[in-house]
């Protein structure tokens, strides 16, 4: 499968034009969230939402904004494929993408905020490659809170490469 800028960049430098259908990331959630509703029973639903009870009421915007949450950052190429994967039309998902800072083990910007000592900030985890920014940044120095070295980590994603993503988030 192409990812749409693949493909519009080849025909831009084929001296064609090729105009998809336009959707919004939101709309693209919002197909997410029926898809959820649909396909997923209520087990599924309560670990997705991490809550003990659904609310029938509540449930299409709590399932939305736990969505938004998940596919924060995301490219809008990455929701294009997710789109077209769902209704088998090509579409150019438009929308701005939330800016997120780079993952200091595999160099992803999947994080929320950065680490800062002095600001108090960071600590988020990594959803790629699941690194606790704790301020470490050199390579081989030990990270208590994630039990191991940046390079540790590195050779795990090299090792099992089909558990983590391709092209969800913007590599720097």
């Amino acid at each position: 499968m192409f990812s749409y800028l693949a493909v519009k960049v080849r025909a831009e430098q084929e001296g064609t034009s090729i105009n998809y259908r336009k959707i919004s990331r939101d709309d693209v959630l919002k197909l997410l969230v029926r898809c959820r509703l649909t396909f997923n029973n209520q087990e599924q639903l309560v670990e997705l939402l991490e809550t003990s009870c659904i609310n029938n009421e509540t449930i299409e915007e709590d399932l939305f904004l736990t969505l938004t949450e998940l596919y924060k950052g995301t490219s809008n190429g990455y929701l294009s494929e997710i789109y077209e994967a769902i209704t088998g039309e090509k579409a150019e998902v438009i929308g701005k993408v939330d800016e997120l800072f780079k993952c200091p083990c595999c160099n992803r910007k999947t994080l929320s905020e950065s680490y800062d000592s002095k600001k108090g900030t960071g600590y988020d985890i990594c959803d790629y490659c699941r690194w606790e920014d704790d301020g470490t940044t050199e390579i081989d120095t030990h990270s208590g809170v994630n039990r191991g070295t940046i390079s540790e980590y590195r050779s795990k994603i090299q090792e099992n490469p089909n558990l983590y993503y391709k092209e969800k988030w913007y590599l720097l």
